[in-house]
């Protein structure tokens, strides 16, 4: 019998890109291949079972050829093959929205196949899945107001691209002197200087937090937000209204009360009135925090004799220097203790140790020459295929994400997930230093590629299949594994010191573990929960109102940001909000704050002696991993605590820390 990994299907998928010629051959195929499909199941006599598989089977191959062309559009140094790929993403797009209007299409699934003679829940589940899309879609709907359909479809995905392509290309670089980031550390520095002795950045995430949090010019921190926030406003915030109310008429046809209600009718909340009280009863959670945090700022600066205005600028700076005071710690002390290099290698070791996997690195084609490649491997199994494309780059992906290319299916193809970020790379003079958060990021977005091969083994349906879970659900298991960072041993595995190879000291382990309680990510708790409410508010405000325009989403962004946490600048943060386009997220962007409360109560059954320990996170593998999205969430949580999930943990988590800001 031929190795699994042997077969064409499970062939590393850059593998066949080898000219751009052949790029272009492969995308005219896939779209030929998927039509010559659509008019087989227009005739099939194929029943139940069957017929629901030689229907998913094609439209898999469709949107695995999408993923792998995101991919590219995302990462690819060439302009031509991102170009190309954004286009074909659109035309993609639009193939899938006729098809999902295709009326005989849809009259074989529902005279052919009858759910009661499927064989198994997850074939009954899909089922349901797959023809309560198809009514979302307005299958059931009149000739013209189909037309209407594909009409604002087609233009929506073009708005979509035009969007994340400005946000990428449009990206500028801001060159500063060392006097102007003074405060920021000295590997930072260094690492990004240009020929003529300037300190040279791109504004993407990681390093415009390195200079909010660090740099002690208040000018320079100010200058590097209005960039970063309004760098494609001009350019984005018109597409974004466009996005917003075609958005709008599209949902109407279909028969919604708006786009936000389209979307939350396959989510946990189901309907936007939960949803909205989710975001209040989080604000009313931290309101109180948030302003004590406002007032701790404002007597910390004055007693820095820092008698500037209070602005959105010194949020993520006194945040650090606030929490540095009460640990006695600063974050200088921490970034030379988690070089890059060891912290990847230390990941990988983290995770096979406790799922019992390994990492096993593979030289194969890939679309730039930083990009690494692992096959995963359980005994002597091949399980799946990673890729980390790690470092930052002109024209890349400016974000942190993961990328499911491909899902798996039980004994025939292996799952393929490829992991973007933009850390510091590694060089002969620097060791791309890490921040104890990117640190954490770096966890999280290994927690989803973990998702995508696990929940890639067992499924008879890759629809179903790893991270293809309800979209609220679909950050819980990441944000859960950033949690294993609480425990020091495992903490400490991830150091090294650049110097003297020593782990970082449990006394600073303790410190940091400490500031999680006060803190999250770069800045004080209840004002980061207040950040994430007003993200939330502006993404519903977009999508549940009529006529919005540019004037109205940054008049929603100043209002929901300055009643949050009482202060803001000129900003347009929304203009280069990917979220915000895309239709996993869109309107529910509340799903990352859902997702960590669920988080939260999961991890009150993990070994606090032994976050590592093998047992429970085999039984979080079986019952949240690699199930999928064969079950509603609801049931893989029940699963996993044996009871109905609660908020109390995650009250008690937005509760701690309180205790210490009495001290400032």
């Amino acid at each position: 019998m031929t190795n699994l990994i042997d077969q064409p299907q499970n062939q590393p998928f850059f593998n066949k890109y080898t000219s751009f010629e052949q790029l272009k051959k492969i995308a005219k195929k896939s779209l030929v291949d998927f039509s010559e499909s659509v008019l087989s199941f227009e005739t099939s006599e194929l029943k139940d079972e069957e017929l629901l598989k030689y229907i998913e089977t094609a439209e898999r191959k469709l949107v695995t050829k999408m993923h792998e062309f995101g991919t590219i559009a995302y990462t690819h140094p060439k302009k031509e093959w991102r170009d190309f790929c954004q286009n074909i993403e659109e035309e993609i797009t639009e193939v899938l929205t006729l098809y999902s209007l295709n009326e005989k299409v849809y009259k074989k699934f529902t005279e052919q196949i009858d759910p009661s003679k499927l064989t198994d829940a997850s074939a009954k589940r899909l089922y349901g899945l797959s023809l309560r899309s198809y009514l979302r879609s307005g299958v059931n709907k009149s000739p013209l107001e189909k037309e209407r359909i594909k009409e604002y479809s087609k233009k929506r995905t073009r708005l979509a691209i035009d969007f994340q392509k400005n946000v990428i290309e449009e990206m500028p670089t801001i060159k500063f002197t060392k006097d102007e980031l003074v405060g920021c550390p000295k590997d930072f520095i260094e690492s990004n200087l240009n020929k003529d002795g300037l300190v040279e950045i791109r504004p993407v995430s990681s390093a415009v937090l390195t200079i909010t949090q660090n740099c002690t010019r208040k000018a320079t921190r100010e200058k590097v937000l209005h960039i970063r926030s309004n760098y494609c406003k001009d350019s984005n915030l018109p597409i974004l209204a466009k996005f917003a109310n075609q958005s709008e008429e599209l949902a109407k046809i279909i028969g919604f009360k708006n786009y936000a209600e389209l979307l939350a009718q396959d989510k946990m909340t189901e309907n936007t009135e939960n949803i909205k009280r989710f975001i209040n009863e989080l604000d009313a959670l931290t309101k109180e925090r948030a302003l004590k945090e406002v007032e701790a700022i404002k007597k910390y600066k004055a007693e820095s004799e820092d008698n500037s205005d209070f602005s959105y600028s010194d949020i993520d700076f006194y945040s650090s220097r606030i929490y540095e005071k009460l640990l006695e710690f600063e974050d200088s002390e921490v970034r030379p203790y988690f070089p890059y290099t060891h912290v990847k290698n230390s990941i990988l070791s983290i995770f096979e140790e406790m799922f019992n996997i390994r990492f096993v690195k593979e030289d194969v084609n890939t679309w730039h020459k930083e990009v690494e490649a692992y096959l995963v491997k359980e005994d002597e199994k091949i399980i799946g295929r990673i890729y980390l494309d790690m470092h930052p780059r002109k024209n890349k992906y400016t974000h942190a994400c993961q990328i499911s290319i491909r899902q798996g299916e039980d004994n025939k193809t292996i799952p393929e997930g490829v992991l973007i970020c933009n850390f510091i790379k590694p060089s002969k003079t620097d060791k791309g230093l890490q921040s104890s958060e990117e640190v954490s990021t770096f966890f999280h977005e290994f927690g989803h590629l973990i998702h995508t091969i696990f929940g890639g083994q067992t499924t008879k349906w890759p629809s179903l299949g790893g991270t293809n879970v309800q979209d609220d659900f679909a950050e819980a298991p990441s944000q859960l594994l950033e949690d294993l960072l609480l425990d020091e041993s495992v903490f400490r595995r991830l150091s090294s010191h650049t110097k003297t190879g020593k782990q970082i000291p449990e006394s600073l382990v303790q410190k940091i573990v400490k500031r999680e309680h006060i803190s999250s990510g770069p800045r004080l708790k209840g004002l980061a929960i207040a950040r994430q409410v007003a993200l939330c508010r502006i993404a519903v405000i977009l999508f549940t109102e009529k006529n919005i325009t540019p004037e109205r989403i940054f008049e929603a962004e100043q209002k929901a940001c300055k009643e949050s946490m009482t202060v803001y600048g000129d900003y347009s943060g929304a203009s280069n909000f990917e979220h915000l386009v895309g239709d996993n997220y869109a309107s529910n962007y509340y799903t990352y704050m859902w997702s960590l409360a669920i988080s939260k109560d999961l991890f009150t059954k993990f070994n606090k002696n032994n976050l590592l320990d093998r047992k429970v996170a085999e039984h979080y593998r079986k019952t949240i991993l690699e199930p999928g999205g064969s079950k509603p969430a609801a049931e893989l949580v029940k699963d996993f605590l044996g009871r109905e999930w609660n908020m109390d943990a995650f009250k008690k988590y937005l509760k701690e820390g309180e205790e210490l800001l009495e001290k400032i």
